[in-house]
C-alpha cells in the first residue's frame, strides 16, 4: 500500500522538491567533454553555493535535454544559478510527479536510507513509462545529493569512484522496443556485479525475466496523486491561497478515484484557467463510470458463482481494512458457460461492489497488439495494470483462447506453448501480489491447459448457467419496477426460461425504445412482445421434454451418479443439471454412465412407446458420449474384449468394423434397456415429475430435493465417468443438443 497522505510531513517534503524544482524547471543535465559521472542536485538546505548537474558521460542524444551550442567551448560552463528565478510555470508532468515522490518517500532521509548507502539495491516502479525519462531526470534534480557521482552508463561501471548507479529503460513515446529491454536487462545484470549502491527505475508494464526478479528487492511503488498532492499542485499551477485549499480539496475527486485517473486525463483538466475549474472536470471524469457499473446487489439468486463473487468481494474489503489476511482468501475464479450468461457483468459488479478498480482484457485484445513479442507484451502491460491499481479485479476474457499445449492439432504447437507459458508467468506473478482479484471467463473450459486450470492459479471453476426462474424474475422486478408482485411475473420468467441474461437485457433494451417511439410508458406487456415468447403451447412437446429430462435425473439418482441440481424445458428443448462425482473407473461406473445418458430416451420409450431425435446431434449429445464410451472400454480403458490393449484410432475410423459396431451397439443397447427397467419400478414419480415440470417450466432446490428423495437407490455407492476431462472442483459442463431448433434435449454434467 502507498504511504498515508494524512501525515503532513509529506506535504511540508513536497514543498521542498518544488523549491529545488523551481531552480531547474527544465530538468537539464548539461553535456560535458569527457566521459564521466553526473553529479546529483540536491544541495544542502543551508548552502548558497551554486548548484550543478555535470553529465560528463554522453549516452544517446534523446536520453538528455538538447544542448544550445554557438561554435564556443562550454565544458566549464556547468552551473545553475540557485537564486535565479523561474520565469514561467513548471511543467506539470514535473511538478506532479514532484509531489508524487514526496507522497512515496516522505523526506530526504527516507530516500536515502532505501536508496543510497554501501550495497544498496533499489527498485522504483511507475506505472506509465512515458514518466520515466522526466522521473530520472527529477530523482536526479531533486533527490541524489550534490556530492553524490552518478552513472547511467554501463561503459562506465568501471573506472569511476561512483556512489550511485542509476538505470532505467528507453523508451520512445512510452514504448520500450524488444532491443532497449533487452540493453535494460543486460545493464541490470551488470550493475548487480558491482558494490555500488543501484537504483533501478522500472515500469510496472515491464516483466523482467524470472531469475532476475527472485535477485531484486521488492520494489517501491512511486504513490498516485492523491486528492491532498493534487491540491497541492493547484496551489502551485492555478495559485490557490492556503484559505482556500481546504474547499478546493473537497471538490476533488477522492484518492480511490485519483489513483485511476492517468496523468493525460489530469492534464486537460489542467487546461482549466481556474482550480476549481480543475476540480470539476477531474470529478466528472470519475463519476460516469461509478454510474454504469452494476453491483452484486442487483443479481438475484444463490448461484454458486453468485455466492463465491461476494464472499471475495467481502473478504476483499477485509483484507483491505486490515481484517484479513491474503493467504486466507479465494483470489482467483474462472467462471464458464454458454455466451450471453453473464460472465463479464458478474466480474465487472465484483469491482464496483469491491470499490475497487476494474481492468478488462481478453487473449483477442493482446493478439490485436501484433506479433508474438507484441502479443506478449500486450498482456504483461494489462497483469502490471492490475498489480500497480491494487487494490483492483482483474477480469480476462476468452481465457479458453489460450487452448491447451496438449492439444493434438500441430498447427501452431509453438506459438500456442508459448502464449500459454506467457499466461502462466503472469497469473503466477498476480498470484504473488496482494490486492489483485482474478477473475477468467470462457466457454469451453475443457479446452483449457491443465496447468491454467489447476488451484493456486483459479482456485474455483464455477458455471454461470442461463438464469432461473428466481434470476429471471429479479431482471424483469429491476426494469420494470412498478410491474407488480412476484406472482405478477412469474408467469413470464417461467416462459422465459432457456434464454440468456444477454437476450433478456437486449429485449428490455428494444422494448424500451418500442415504448419510447409510440410515446407511451414502458411496461412489462412491451417486454414481452419484444421477447416474442409465444402463449400457443404445444403440449406434446413439452410432456415428450419433461419425461426425457425426469428420466435422466431419476436414473442419476437411482444409480447414486450425483446431486441433480436443476431441470428445465427451455425454448430449446431441455437441460438437466448434475453434479459430478468422482469414481474407481471401473466397468460397471462406465455402464452406470452410458445408463444415465440414455435414461432420457428410456423415458420416452417407455411412457410413449417410441423415441424421438433429443438425445442424439452433435459430438456432445448423449447418445454421442454413450457411443463413445461404449468404443473406449474396448479401445482405451483396457476393459474390453481386447484386454490391456490401448488404440489411437477416432470413434468414425472404429466403427468402420462390423463387429465393433456390433459390440458398441450391444452396449449401448442394454444401458438403454437397464435405464427402462429402474424407470419402470419409478413410474409413478416419472408421470408425477414430469407433470409438475410442464407446470412450472423449472425444478429447483428443495422442491426438487423432496420428489428426488421418493427414488430408491438401485446399487451400492455408485459414482459417474466424465465423458471429458473434470476440472479440480467439479465444475464441469458436457452438453448434449437435439437437432431442430426447439426440439433438442440437454444433460448436462458439472
Amino acid at each position: 500500500m502507498f504511504p498515508s497522505t494524512k501525515n503532513t510531513d509529506w506535504q511540508l517534503y513536497a514543498a521542498t522538491l518544488i523549491e529545488r524544482l523551481k531552480k531547474n524547471p527544465d530538468l537539464k543535465l548539461f553535456e560535458g567533454k569527457y566521459p564521466g559521472p553526473l553529479r546529483g542536485g540536491r544541495q544542502k538546505e543551508e548552502a548558497k553555493s551554486p548548484s550543478f548537474i555535470a553529465a560528463l558521460n554522453a549516452i544517446e542524444e534523446k536520453a538528455f535535454a538538447p544542448l544550445h551550442f554557438d561554435g564556443e567551448d562550454h565544458a566549464d560552463d556547468l552551473f545553475v544559478d540557485d537564486e535565479a528565478p523561474s520565469n514561467h510555470a513548471l511543467p506539470s508532468r514535473a511538478l506532479s510527479l514532484a509531489i508524487r515522490l514526496a507522497q512515496t518517500f516522505g523526506d530526504d532521509a527516507s530516500f536515502d536510507q532505501k536508496c543510497l548507502g554501501q550495497g544498496k539495491l533499489a527498485v522504483l516502479t511507475c506505472t506509465d513509462p512515458i514518466d520515466i525519462d522526466t522521473l530520472y531526470r527529477l530523482i536526479a534534480v531533486t533527490l541524489i545529493p550534490s556530492n553524490c557521482p552518478v552513472t547511467i552508463e554501463p561503459s562506465h561501471f568501471t573506472g569511476f569512484n561512483y556512489e550511485l548507479i542509476l538505470l532505467f529503460p528507453k523508451n520512445e513515446d512510452g514504448k520500450i522496443s524488444d532491443f532497449n529491454f533487452r540493453q535494460f536487462t543486460s545493464n541490470i545484470y551488470a550493475a548487480l556485479e558491482q558494490q555500488t549502491p543501484c537504483l533501478i527505475i522500472l515500469p510496472t508494464a515491464l516483466t523482467l525475466p524470472g531469475d532476475l526478479l527472485e535477485l531484486l528487492p521488492a520494489p517501491i511503488a512511486v504513490s498516485p496523486l492523491f486528492r491532498e498532492g493534487m491540491a497541492i499542485h493547484l496551489r502551485e499551477s492555478h495559485g490557490i491561497q492556503n484559505d482556500d485549499m481546504g474547499e478546493v480539496e473537497a471538490q476533488l475527486p477522492d484518492d480511490k478515484e485519483m489513483a485511476s485517473l492517468p496523468f493525460r486525463s489530469i492534464a486537460v483538466a489542467l487546461r482549466n484557467p481556474t482550480a476549481r475549474g480543475v476540480a470539476a472536470a477531474l470529478k466528472s471524469r470519475t463519476e460516469p463510470r461509478k454510474s454504469k457499473s452494476p453491483t452484486l446487489e442487483e443479481f438475484s439468486g444463490s448461484s454458486p458463482a453468485l455466492m463465491a463473487a461476494r464472499s471475495m468481494v467481502a473478504d476483499l474489503m477485509l483484507w483491505r481494512d486490515g481484517k484479513c489476511s491474503w493467504d486466507d482468501m479465494t483470489r482467483s475464479v474462472l467462471l464458464y458457460g454458454p455466451p450471453g450468461t453473464g460472465k463479464s457483468h458478474l466480474a465487472r459488479a465484483m469491482g464496483n461492489s469491491a470499490g475497487v478498480s476494474f481492468i478488462q482484457s481478453s487473449l483477442a485484445e493482446w493478439q490485436a497488439a501484433g506479433h508474438l513479442g507484441h502479443f506478449l507484451a500486450a498482456m504483461q502491460q494489462t497483469f502490471a495494470e492490475a498489480r500497480s491499481k491494487s487494490p483492483a479485479v482483474l477480469f480476462i476474457d476468452e481465457v479458453d483462447s489460450a487452448g491447451s499445449r496438449f492439444d493434438t492439432d500441430d498447427h501452431g504447437r509453438s506459438y500456442r506453448r508459448q502464449v500459454i507459458n506467457g499466461v502462466l508467468e503472469q497469473i503466477d506473478l498476480i498470484m504473488r501480489h496482494e490486492g489483485v482479484l482474478l477473475v477468467g471467463a470462457c466457454n469451453d473450459p475443457s479446452a483449457l491447459d491443465p496447468a491454467i486450470l489447476r488451484a493456486g492459479r483459479f482456485d474455483l471453476k464455477l458455471e454461470v448457467p442461463r438464469p432461473g426462474i428466481a434470476e429471471l424474475i429479479g431482471m424483469l422486478k429491476r426494469a420494470v419496477p412498478d410491474a407488480g408482485s412476484e406472482d405478477q411475473l412469474e408467469p413470464l420468467a417461467r416462459q422465459a426460461v432457456g434464454l440468456t441474461a444477454a437476450e433478456i437485457d437486449a429485449a428490455i433494451r428494444q422494448a424500451r425504445s418500442t415504448a419510447r417511439g409510440a410515446g407511451r410508458t414502458f411496461t412489462l406487456n412491451d417486454v414481452r412482445a419484444t421477447l416474442n415468447i409465444s402463449t400457443k403451447t404445444f403440449p406434446a412437446l413439452d410432456q415428450r421434454v419433461a419425461l426425457h429430462e425426469v428420466g435422466h435425473a431419476i436414473v442419476a439418482v437411482a444409480l447414486q451418479l450425483g446431486e441433480v441440481s436443476r431441470i428445465a424445458i427451455t425454448p430449446q428443448g431441455g437441460e438437466t443439471y448434475k453434479l459430478i462425482q468422482k469414481n474407481e473407473g471401473l466397468l460397471s461406473d462406465i455402464q452406470a454412465e452410458m445408463t444415465f445418458l440414455l435414461a432420457g430416451r428410456a423415458a420416452e420409450q417407455l411412457m410413449l412407446a417410441d423415441v424421438s431425435a433429443g438425445s442424439g446431434g452433435p459430438s456432445g449429445s448423449d447418445l454421442a458420449i454413450a457411443t463413445n464410451l461404449a468404443l473406449k472400454i474396448d479401445t482405451s480403458t483396457g476393459l474390453g474384449a481386447a484386454g490391456p490393449v490401448w488404440r489411437s484410432e477416432t470413434a468414425t475410423l472404429m466403427l468402420h468394423d462390423d463387429y465393433q459396431m456390433q459390440r458398441v451397439r450391444r452396449r449401448l443397447e442394454d444401458a438403454q434397456m437397464t435405464a427402462e427397467k429402474i424407470l419402470e419400478r419409478n413410474r409413478r414419480l416419472l408421470e408425477d415429475m414430469a407433470k409438475v415440470l410442464v407446470s412450472k417450466r423449472e425444478l429447483s432446490g428443495r422442491q426438487l430435493e423432496d420428489l428426488l428423495g421418493r427414488v430408491e437407490p438401485e446399487r451400492g455407492e455408485g459414482t459417474t465417468l466424465r465423458g471429458q476431462r473434470e476440472l479440480n472442483n467439479g465444475g464441469f459442463i458436457s452438453k448434449s443438443d437435439g437437432i431442430g431448433d426447439g426440439d433438442g434435449f440437454r444433460s448436462i454434467t458439472k
